[in-house]
């Protein structure tokens, strides 16, 4: 039994071998340049973004309920290249929601930029942007927290590509003994080969760190501090315009000083094909995740063996191991010309290898500037 998820990785490979002129670069959920995050701005320096979104989740776990996100974003942003400066507000309006649903994001960012490098301070090139793979980082976290606030380190060179960065996520309030919570984050991608042509090739060993830290002092009720650590490496193939396969093995350790927790630390296996089509309207990832105690702070449900934030002994999920094949379809639809309007739909059937049960979500998004 202990042998299954290995076999079913040498599988994945094996037909993707076969695939290998269909390797497209950007993965399903993380890299698209006309994905959730991003709209090209053809080098516009102030305007308007708009995101409407509907996400729908059938998960069907007590613990991993299913919820529907629906709403708007609206992005208004002044960018003074000169000053090396972004100053805006992104306004989130779920429906349904009253007046105090309403979550306001202010973007103020310093961006210094020389030929092969960036430094950030203020509001990061946050969210899907880091190019986490999903079981350290939900890609949701584009619609339920759109903005970081913190500093950031970004480079882009012939045989290296490097995102760090520091996200102060909420500070400390001691009189309702609101605790500080800061993430450290870093996503390295050594190219073992690039190839410059119309179908690059790459071979990469991306590697991958996140530490998740929630303390503080002087607080009227005192908690537990938290102290957790993921990581990630792999190796991935890609082909520009076509597709990639990669596969990754993952570790979770929680060094807080007093455990609070059913699994102190885990590890876990994502391998991944994605194939694109030659017009890059459709596109088809098949992904396979395997975990054996494996917990992660920003990481949906799905692929966690314990939810991060339930500490309830009574109410937590005990799901030693998660074994996941996903299925994942992308259509985008380009509705203008000037490349400034993206439809997009995602259908994402999930089948539990150990509970013998499907689940699924869909989405439906529209992004465009004014």
């Amino acid at each position: 039994m202990a042998l299954k998820p290995q076999i079913f990785i040498f599988v994945l490979f094996a037909f993707a071998s076969r695939l290998a002129a269909q390797i497209y670069s950007h993965t399903f959920d993380f890299y698209n340049q006309h994905s959730l995050h991003q709209v090209p701005t053809k080098g516009n320096k102030k305007g308007v973004e708009a995101l409407h979104y509907f996400k729908n989740n059938e998960w069907g776990e007590p613990t991993n309920p299913g919820y529907t996100l629906f709403g708007n974003q609206l992005k208004l942003a002044i960018n003074n290249q000169r000053q090396r400066t972004q100053l805006g507000l992104l306004v989130d309006y779920p429906f349904g929601g009253s007046f105090e649903d309403i979550k306001l994001f202010p973007i103020l960012q310093f961006n210094y930029k020389t030929q092969k490098n960036q430094w950030i301070l203020g509001s990061l090139e946050s969210a899907t942007k880091h190019r986490l793979l999903e079981p350290l980082y939900n890609y949701e976290s584009r619609i339920t927290r759109p903005v970081e606030y913190g500093f950031q380190y970004l480079t882009e060179r012939k045989h290296l590509s490097a995102d760090i960065w520091l996200d102060w996520r909420q500070m400390v309030k001691s009189s309702i003994s609101q605790q500080e919570i800061i993430s450290f984050g870093q996503n390295i991608e050594p190219y073992l080969f690039k190839r410059r042509d119309s179908n690059e090739l790459q071979i990469s060993v991306p590697f991958s760190s996140l530490i998740y830290h929630r303390g503080g002092e002087s607080l009227a009720q005192r908690k537990p501090v938290i102290n957790q650590w993921n990581a990630s490496i792999g190796l991935r193939f890609s082909v520009q315009k076509l597709g990639l396969i990669e596969s990754h093995i993952l570790i979770s350790d929680d060094f807080s000083p007093n455990n609070m927790r059913i699994y102190n630390s885990g590890w876990a296996s994502f391998s991944n094909i994605y194939l694109n089509s030659p017009q890059k309207s459709h596109a088809l990832s098949l992904s396979h995740f395997f975990g054996q105690k494996y917990t992660a702070p920003f990481a949906p449900n799905m692929f966690v063996s314990e939810p991060f934030d339930n500490t309830l002994p009574g109410n937590r999920l005990n799901a030693g191991r998660r074994n996941l094949v996903m299925l994942r379809y992308q259509y985008m639809k380009n509705l203008t010309s000037s490349e400034n309007q993206w439809l997009e739909f995602r259908l994402e059937p999930v089948y539990h290898i150990n509970l013998s049960k499907f689940a699924w979500s869909a989405g439906l998004y529209l992004h465009y500037q004014l």
